[in-house]
């Protein structure tokens, strides 16, 4: 009956949360047959969702409540706790579904759950035993595990701003931290196996040793950097290693340890690996989502690297009081012996059944590295897809690790019950989730895009959720494959390591395979199908390896490649505009295909047609217009052409960020540039400008140099650059990673590579931050349009100066501003008297602005600013709007 009212809370809270993000566009009505559908979708992501809380909160209840007494009274009592989730009700008065009612909700549900369970374990004789119980250790795993994320978020964007955001080095990084996972897990096991006396005091150890490393991270992280960005890829791949090895070591050395421990006491592989990289995992995945929507928000780099400090010393000064307790009871190292608390409650696994090792090894190995590269791959997909239909939200990236580890987690209860269970064989298990897994995350992806056309916040749930479905089944392999292959008797640590490496060598191929070659090669959607026909025939193969018949066998062949088949003759049709549907969400109709597609492992650009100018877009997101007219000024291009007036001899240029090349165009078709070099992150759009014949006469420019890298990077490594001026038409401040294009550092930065009187002139998108932040710097600051010039010279050029400078612009033979154009002469005049004098005074003296920098990331997390339609994100942390309310709200038809 608990289990009925739960799922109807879910039901509820998910449909009236669909209709609250209606109700915040101004409409609720709409076509009756799409207003059922979407509410009936809404209702299964609020069911699903809920299930999956419900799932993962009774583990842990469980675990905690080991040896209290307390599980069953637990049972019959917990519904009430999920009456939280209806705050989803209040959008009826105005409350909106935002990120602060949301963790609200959350925060009131955990409450709810905690004050349930200590009230039933107060009762109990034997309560005072809880934090000599093993639950009591998972539970500091989980916030072992909340630390370790919390370093390598942080990590990442710092390595990031120092080497670089382009694809060489996110793949280097990513690659590294999870290899040095995979290294610890084998030195863990070999420690365990050498000190099995002192586990609680090994993980004691890596607790500290990691929080002591954590202290001095950032700086030392800088400082290396500094010294090191010059080398050439392999000298920055050895020395990234060498930064992350030390704590990623101690982080992978982890598991083993514990596990090694709790099976002491459980003489169960499976049931002690999937409890502690469960309660690991859902540690990592609230670490995830609290550090991009919480911890970011309200704190810096260095302050939450700190928090994550204070809970490494936590963790150890806990287990370091858990062990002496547990020495003066006298079970510390007692070898089978359990803990008071948990002797009775596992009396009946003492021993584990010499039949459960079932698969080879070897086996076992190369099952974990395959699934450990399937998991992986459908995640950077999964990136790919949400970055591109969320235009590269900062949050983004957290939410899907977040969403990815909770899978994670479940899957580990999940393999466990078939541990337990034991009426399949693990080989026709891990077909089934192969099969399951590979054919729910090919639909997912067209099914995804499909929502978004309904609604652009309900599609991002969905994904959410399928996204957590999907990892929870591949999530399930390692405590199987741990349980089944490890023999009893044999040291559980050192096997163990060995199969975790083996899923680590897996998910790093993910993105050294998949992102870095593959989606070079192939689009998106193309490689959903690779990865999703790849899982099927690994099903097919396991599935005829169990068969123990020749006609099962074949039977199973034939099934496979007719479920191949299909996927492959469907494929067409099922992608079809995935990307539209994505970009335009609500707007979309079957008419809006794209001009051009361009699709590599450095993103995605899209090409629309417009009678105005074709829209470009990188990433999901508004990158300007094939426009270089100043007439009709379509991509607002007459910022451009205000170099010349805002710097008397621009001679040498950078410009950071190509685009669509009609930016490098103007500048090119100025007499007075003498060398122009050009950084774009993106090669991918060289292939796109040469569809345009006026833009790709960029080209053929023999004072042009390109280089296809991180901006912040290039310049990094060429310090003795010097330029006249800087010209980058900077993307939307709210992007991720914009910070380190607009940050204190990163002026600071481009200022030691301008000469004397040098302007650097870029997008501050809307926000004032920006301009206050170059007021910061620079002794001089004006502002044309959305753009802030800022130079250590004063902006004094007079209107007939600008006026002169700015008639020097033509294409050959043939001047841009025609004098005998009437039109063109209004602009000129207009340009010619903008009013771009010194403007530092006004910015400096405003209260409300800030400074942006690497540490705050302002722009990105803490101010919601912006003109953008497609930008949502302003809405992200306003909860209340009375002007939402259902009762304001208005029907709608397409």
């Amino acid at each position: 009956m608990n289990t009925i009212l739960i799922l109807m809370l879910g039901a509820i809270a998910g449909a009236a949360t669909y209709i609250d993000f209606r109700a915040e566009s101004g409409y609720v009505l709409g076509p009756i047959g799409e207003m059922i559908v979407s509410l009936l979708i809404a209702a299964a992501i609020g069911m699903a969702a809920i299930w999956l809380v419900r799932l993962m909160t009774r583990k842990m209840v469980k675990t905690f409540a080991e040896g209290q007494g307390v599980w069953e009274d637990y049972r019959m009592r917990d519904a009430w706790c999920y009456l939280p989730f209806l705050l989803s009700l209040a959008g009826a008065v105005g409350v909106q579904v935002s990120v602060p009612v949301v963790y609200f909700s959350a925060l009131a549900f955990a409450l709810a759950q905690t004050l349930l369970l200590f009230s039933l374990i107060s009762k109990r004789p034997q309560g005072g035993n809880f934090f000599l119980s093993l639950g009591w250790v998972s539970f500091l795993f989980l916030v072992s595990g909340m630390a370790a994320l919390i370093y390598e978020i942080v990590w990442q964007r710092v390595l990031f701003a120092e080497y670089g955001i382009n694809i060489e080095s996110v793949t280097i990084i990513v690659s590294l931290f999870m290899f040095g996972l995979g290294v610890g897990s084998l030195v863990g096991g070999r420690f365990a196996n050498r000190f099995p006396d002192r586990l609680p005091h090994l993980f004691v150890f890596c607790e500290l040793a990691i929080g002591l490393f954590g202290l001095i991270s950032l700086p030392l992280i800088k400082l290396v950097a500094r010294h090191t960005l010059g080398l050439p890829l392999l000298g920055v791949t050895l020395t990234i290693y060498a930064l992350l090895a030390l704590p990623t070591v101690f982080m992978g050395a982890t598991l083993p340890i514990l596990v090694t421990y709790l099976h002491r006491y459980y003489k169960h592989v499976g049931r002690s690996v999937s409890k502690l990289y469960f309660f690991n995992t859902i540690g990592s995945a609230l670490a995830s989502l609290f550090t991009v929507d919480l911890l970011f928000v309200f704190f810096g780099q260095q302050a939450v690297v700190l928090i994550a400090v204070a809970l490494n010393f936590t963790v150890a000064f806990l287990v370091f009081r858990y062990t002496r307790r547990m020495a003066m009871a006298g079970t510390l190292g007692a070898g089978s012996e359990a803990s008071p608390s948990t002797a009775d409650e596992h009396a009946s696994t003492a021993t584990e059944p010499g039949s459960t090792r079932v698969l080879p090894f070897a086996a076992a190995l190369l099952l974990a590295g395959v699934a450990g590269y399937v998991s992986l791959s459908q995640e950077i997909l999964w990136v790919r897809a949400i970055s591109y239909a969320t235009a590269t939200w900062p949050q983004i990236f957290g939410h899907i690790l977040g969403f990815f580890l909770i899978g994670v987690g479940l899957g580990s209860l999940l393999g466990n019950r078939i541990c337990e269970k034991g009426k399949r064989t693990p080989l026709a298990y891990l077909a089934g989730v192969f099969l399951f897994g590979s054919l729910a995350y090919y639909i997912s992806i067209p099914a995804f895009s499909a929502v978004f056309t309904l609604n652009r916040g309900l599609g991002i749930l969905a994904s959410y959720v399928v996204l957590a479905v999907v990892a929870a089944l591949f999530g399930s392999v390692l405590p199987l494959l741990s349980h089944f292959a490890i023999r009893p008797g044999s040291h559980v640590g050192v096997s163990l390591s060995r199969i975790y490496v083996a899923n680590i060598v897996g998910s790093t191929a993910g993105p050294l395979l998949t992102g870095f070659y593959l989606m070079d090669r192939f689009s998106l959607e193309f490689n959903v199908l690779i990865v999703s026909l790849m899982g099927l025939a690994v099903a097919g193969l396991l599935f005829i390896l169990d068969a123990r018949r020749l006609p099962a066998r074949m039977g199973w062949a034939a099934a496979i490649c007719a479920c191949m088949a299909l996927a492959v003759a469907a494929y067409p049709r099922a992608f079809h505009h995935v990307l539209e549907k994505m970009q335009y969400d609500e707007n979309y109709s079957a008419e809006q295909g794209f001009k051009y597609i361009n699709q590599s492992r450095s993103g995605i650009i899209t090409v629309a047609a417009d009678t105005e100018g074709d829209i470009i877009y990188g990433g999901g997101g508004y990158d300007g217009r094939f426009n270089v007219d100043p007439v009709s000024d379509a991509n607002i291009i007459r910022r451009v052409y205000m170099v010349p007036a805002l710097h008397p001899h621009p001679e040498k240029v950078l410009e950071i960020g190509l685009s669509g090349g009609s930016w490098a165009w103007v500048m090119s078709k100025y007499p007075g540039i003498k060398e122009m070099e050009v950084v774009e992150i993106n090669p991918g759009y060289d292939t796109i400008i040469g569809e345009y014949p006026v833009n790709k006469q960029i080209f053929h420019d023999p004072r042009i140099v390109y280089h296809y890298d991180d901006g912040r990077r290039w310049l990094n490594r060429h310090p003795d650059s010097k330029f006249d001026f800087i010209l980058m038409n900077t993307t939307w401040h709210w992007r991720s990673n914009t910070t380190n294009l607009l940050s204190q550092e990163f002026l600071r930065l481009a200022k030691t590579h301008l000469n004397p009187g040098g302007v650097i002139y870029y997008n501050s998108t809307h926000s004032d931050d920006v301009i206050y932040t170059a007021a910061t710097v620079f002794k001089h600051i004006t502002t044309y349009s959305t753009f802030v010039a800022a130079s250590d010279s004063a902006f004094a050029m007079s209107d007939s100066l600008k006026r002169e400078r700015l008639l020097l612009f033509a294409d050959g033979a043939k001047p841009i501003f025609d004098t005998a154009d009437t039109a063109s002469m209004r602009v000129l005049g207009e340009m010619a008297h903008a009013d771009v004098g010194d403007k530092q005074d006004a910015f400096l003296g405003r209260a409300d602005l800030q400074a942006i920098t690497d540490d705050n990331m302002l722009t990105e997390f803490k101010k919601i600013t912006g003109k953008n339609e497609r930008d949502i994100k302003g809405k992200l942390y306003r909860w209340y709007n009375p002007k939402s309310a259902w009762r304001f709200a208005k029907a709608e038809s397409k």
